[in-house]
């Protein structure tokens, strides 16, 4: 492929100027750099169905001395830097540079590999378009059960909790997710975090019964479920009247703690 140049700015082939004689007696090799060039990248400019694990390089060339560069990815969609290095570009050349970014690129979108230096004017950008994702279909049973409630019977508001246990389909792709809503409100979740169950508190006047429903969102927006389950409660008699079972007011003091009785309705 053609060399994409490095070109001084703002002409294409005015020589730098040059840096403030230090005294030092060496000849600056700013006007060598009217040579530099980029030979070579990976990906190519212009590649699609780049994988997001890519270790972007850039192949430098040229008769230049010494020049501290800027090595960055970027989403010109959203200017976000997904990955960004320094690189001093060595006396002798040719020389090859690798970005290593911190995580997987985002799939499917389009993104520009760039060498930029303030000093010298120069710069060169490569664009490219990661792959899409491939997401298998999930197969299997989404499935909630209530395993148990409490609630501690306030002044004002009583003090619930729920354990629930979430079975999430397996996802391989690692792209889906749980969202899960019950009386505690709305939450989401990795599948992953869902070995064990979960032990949700939240205040509120204890209910008639308890339940929870979860739908998994898989990669591409799609939604499966809803499961659901419900814990019908036989609540005290003396639950919200103020009194002991037999007429005589509770002190305003008292708190007791009342385990909610299991009735199962699907």
């Amino acid at each position: 492929m053609l060399p994409l140049l490095l070109l001084p700015m703002p002409l294409a082939h005015a020589v730098p100027a040059m840096p403030p004689d230090t005294g030092s007696g060496v000849a600056d090799t700013a006007s060598d750099c009217i040579g530099v060039s980029v030979t070579d990248t990976a990906p190519d400019a212009g590649a699609v169905n780049v994988p997001v694990d890519v270790r972007p390089t850039i192949t430098f060339d040229g008769g230049c001395g010494v020049i501290n560069l800027t090595i960055a990815l970027t989403n010109p969609a959203t200017n976000e830097v997904l990955a960004s290095m320094p690189y001093t570009l060595p006396a002798t050349l040719p020389a090859t540079v690798t970005l290593v970014p911190p995580e997987p690129l985002p799939f499917g979108t389009d993104l520009v590999l760039s060498a930029s230096d303030n000093y010298y004017g120069l710069y060169t950008s490569v664009p490219f378009t990661t792959a899409e994702a491939v997401i298998p279909p999930l197969h299997g049973t989404l499935a909630v059960e209530v395993i148990d409630a409490s609630f501690v019977q306030g002044l004002v508001s009583d003090e619930l909790s729920a354990t629930v246990r979430v079975t999430a389909i397996d996802d391989p792709s690692g792209l889906s997710h749980v969202e899960l809503s019950g009386p505690n409100g709305d939450g989401t979740y990795d599948p992953t975090a869902l070995g064990e169950p979960l032990v949700l508190q939240w205040t509120g006047t204890a209910p008639a019964e308890v339940c929870f429903e979860a739908v998994q969102v898989d990669g591409r927006g799609g939604q499966i479920g809803p499961a659901r389950d419900c814990l019908a409660l036989d609540l005290p008699e003396d639950v919200g009247c103020g009194c002991d079972g037999t007429g005589a007011p509770i002190g305003l003091g008292a708190v007791g703690l009342l385990l909610l009785a299991r009735r199962r309705r699907g």
